[in-house]
C-alpha cells in the first residue's frame, strides 16, 4: 500500500503576507506507523516526517498538485498528522525535524503509557505546535487523521473523489491567520 499527498486547494489566503501578494505554502506530513522491531517482537511506533515542497504564489482559488509519498507499507494502524505552513523566514528542512522529534516524543509517550492511539493522538498535535513556536514561519493548522488496520484499503476501495482536477480519497482541512486550505491523498494499493 502506498500514501500519497496528491496536492492541496487554497480557498483563502493568510489575512498578511509580510507584504507579498500571495502566499507560500508547504505542508508537513507525520505518518507514524506501530511495526514489530524485530521478528516475534511487540509492535512499536516508527515516526516518518517529510515536507511537500514549498508552493510559491499561491492565491485563492488556486489548486496545487504533488504525487508525494509519505508511505510504502502494509495496512495498519496509522495516524496521519498534516500541518499547513505559510514560508516566511523559516527553515522549512529545519521545522520538518524539530516536528519529527516532537512526534516521536508523543507517539513512544503514548505507546509505552498503554494508551489507544485515539487517546495519544491529540498530544501530537500539542507537541507539533510547541515545536513549531518561534520557528519563523506560520503555522496554519494541524490536521490529523487515525486510520485502524484495514480503513485505508476500504478507503481506497470506496474509490476517488475529485475536487478542482485533484484525485482523492480523503483529505485534511486547516485554517488559520485567515486563510483555508485543504491537503488531498490518495492510496494505491
Amino acid at each position: 500500500m502506498i500514501l500519497r499527498n496528491k496536492g492541496m486547494i487554497c480557498f483563502g489566503e493568510t489575512d498578511w503576507d509580510h507584504g507579498t501578494a500571495s502566499d507560500e505554502i508547504y505542508c508537513i506530513s507525520t505518518v507514524t506507523t506501530f511495526e514489530p522491531p524485530y521478528a516475534g517482537q511487540p509492535p512499536a511506533p516508527t515516526v516518518r516526517t517529510v515536507h511537500s515542497e514549498v508552493y510559491e504564489d499561491v492565491d485563492a482559488g488556486g489548486s496545487y498538485s504533488s504525487g508525494q509519498i509519505l508511505y510504502i507499507g502494509e495496512d495498519r494502524e496509522l495516524v496521519l498528522a498534516v500541518t499547513c505552513m505559510e514560508q516566511d523566514q523559516g527553515d522549512a528542512d529545519e521545522l520538518t525535524a524539530k516536528v519529527k522529534a516532537a512526534a516521536e516524543i508523543a507517539a513512544v509517550a503514548g505507546h509505552a503509557g498503554g494508551y489507544d492511539v485515539p487517546d495519544w493522538a491529540p498530544g501530537v498535535l500539542a507537541e507539533i505546535g510547541t515545536a513549531l513556536v518561534g520557528g519563523g514561519d506560520d503555522n496554519l493548522g494541524t490536521d490529523t487523521k487515525v486510520f485502524r488496520a484495514g480503513e485505508l484499503t476500504a478507503l481506497a476501495n470506496g474509490g476517488l473523489k475529485v475536487e478542482q482536477g485533484i484525485q482523492h480519497h480523503f483529505f485534511t482541512f486547516h485554517n488559520g491567520e485567515g486563510s483555508t486550505y485543504k491537503f488531498y491523498f490518495d492510496i494505491v494499493l
